[in-house]
């Protein structure tokens, strides 16, 4: 019995059952330590690979704005596709099977959800073959606010299929930016403004009575060609039974009021922008007689003489409605005081983008090139100044100033073989002086304005607006002055077909809309 008793208590033999079962225990922690250790390299290396991809999944996306949601999201799908294949082709061995689906909200908030394994070598001793994981990446793009406006070339070398391109290619930015921006959670997030550009700008006639326009003939351009000099356009128009189409003459010169924001005001007359009005040139009949050219004759004389200058300014004979007709360069224009003035009316900076929309539609050819023009009205859009003020502030936290500017070529001031020595446009004549020259070669007139352009460019770049530029189916070395005015490198866009415009604008889109991950 004692024996028996003996051999009951004695626990000798349990330390080689505890220690083969700590082993067991043991290999197994050290078995999933391993197999997790490879997964979690796995989750990572899938987790990167998702978050780049949605990128490019919401880039195409946003770059296929112009398409319905059915094929945007299949443009997503295939820039995820190319991506995740790319980068997960020489994982097979350490990632099992990996698949991904992209969806996108209502709000166009791209979400790439990837699904894999990774194969659990020591674990399978334990009934564990692989681990799986799923990943999640969400892009969204826009900044909280975006204050864009579109400075289009409507010049008459746009005519035809160039400006319906650029008509296509603009509304499909335009449906970019408006989805881009759709996720914000901040009131306004995107505003839109349009100035369409030649010679002139057509700012609308509504605003006749604008403290901003001067219709009391104080500024010293408004007597410009026309005797006596305290004519006043307005006047000219009553007197004519003519009505003002709405386009305006750009600024001196002098004072740099061509190329800074100055706000206009009645203290400062030079400051205000001038009614276009071009004058009646000499009747063809009596320039042919001495071999001048003539473009826009369309009021009689009367009996003032054999001096071109005489003839021109008499402002007397404004006393009768303009004859019809079409003008002599090429037949651009109607004859009359709004020649050249038959652009569509720019469109303010507004969270409505129905105007912009129709705006483009209205867009019509016409009329040399004035980029720097058409280009301050596009400072006097986004700014926060006069004469609209319809910018927010500069500092505004967490917003984004772009200006897109698009020629399809050079500045230009046509000489013509006249006494004026150019056609009648937003500068006046070149003897007038507004770019700082009152005569010279079709070169030296391209060397002033771009001189103009680029301290124009450079005066708003000071307020850190993004500028973006664009020139369009011009032959020849890309443009110096256009390349130097865009705010980087990267914001210059040389398109060699006019087909090829809606490509470059919704690589802008993406760029301004600035697609970053959210989750």
């Amino acid at each position: 019995m004692s024996r028996l008793r003996a051999f009951a208590h004695d626990r000798r033999g349990n330390v080689v059952l505890i220690f083969a079962l700590a082993i067991f225990v043991l290999g197994m922690v050290v078995a999933t330590a391993i197999d997790l250790t490879r997964a979690s390299s796995s989750k990572s290396h899938l987790q990167d690979t998702t978050d780049a991809a949605v990128l490019a999944a919401a880039k195409a996306y946003y770059q296929s704005g112009n398409l319905p949601a059915g094929p945007r999201l299949a443009a997503a799908q295939a820039a995820a596709n190319a991506y995740m294949q790319s980068m997960v082709v020489n994982r097979a061995t350490t990632l099992l099977n990996p698949t991904w689906e992209v969806t996108v909200s209502d709000k166009g908030v791209v979400t790439l959800t990837s699904h894999g394994a990774s194969p659990a070598y020591l674990g399978s001793f334990f009934g564990i073959d692989k681990i799986n994981f799923t990943t999640v990446a969400v892009a969204q793009g826009g900044a909280p606010r975006l204050e864009v406006v579109l400075v289009l070339d409507n010049t008459g070398s746009m005519k035809g299929k160039k400006l319906e391109e650029l008509k296509k290619a603009a509304a499909a930015l335009v449906e970019s930016l408006e989805s881009g921006a759709g996720n914000s959670t901040v009131a306004e997030p995107l505003k839109l403004g349009l100035v369409p550009f030649s010679m002139t700008v057509n700012v609308g006639s509504e605003y006749a009575d604008a403290a901003w326009i001067d219709s009391k003939g104080q500024a010293s351009i408004h007597g410009e060609n026309f005797t006596p000099k305290k004519t006043n356009r307005f006047d000219l128009f009553k007197q004519m039974g003519a009505a003002w189409a709405g386009c305006v003459e750009r600024r001196p010169a002098a004072g740099d009021y061509d190329i800074l924001e100055k706000p206009p005001t009645a203290g400062d007359p030079d400051s205000l922008y001038v009614p276009y009005f071009a004058p009646d040139e000499p009747d063809a009949d009596w320039a042919g007689d001495q071999g001048y050219q003539v473009f826009n004759d369309y009021l009689n004389d009367g009996n003032t003489g054999n001096n071109w200058d005489a003839r021109q300014k008499n402002a007397n004979k404004y006393n009768a409605k303009p004859a019809s007709g079409m003008g002599g360069l090429g037949h651009e224009y109607h004859l009359g005081p709004n020649a050249g003035c038959e652009l569509a009316p720019i469109a303010r900076l507004t969270a409505d983008t129905g105007p912009i929309k129709a705006t483009i539609k209205d867009m019509v050819a016409i009329g040399n090139t004035d980029v720097a023009f058409g280009l301050q009205w596009g400072w006097h859009l986004i700014s926060p100044k006069a004469p609209f003020a319809d910018g927010k502030p500069y500092d505004t936290k967490d917003l984004k100033k772009v200006v897109i500017l698009m020629t399809d070529g050079d500045n230009a001031n046509s000489e013509a073989a006249n006494p004026n020595n150019s056609i009648y446009s937003g500068i006046g004549y070149i003897q007038n002086g507004r770019l700082g020259i009152t005569a010279g070669s079709s070169s030296a007139r391209v060397k002033a304005m771009d001189d103009r352009l680029a301290k124009l460019c450079e005066n708003m770049k000071k307020e850190k607006i993004e500028l973006y530029t664009m020139r369009v189916e011009v032959k020849g070395s890309a443009s110096t002055v256009l390349q130097n005015c865009a705010s980087s490198p990267s914001n210059y866009f040389e398109v060699a077909k006019a087909s090829d415009m809606n490509a470059a604008f919704q690589q802008i889109a993406t760029s301004i809309l600035d697609l970053h991950l959210s989750k």
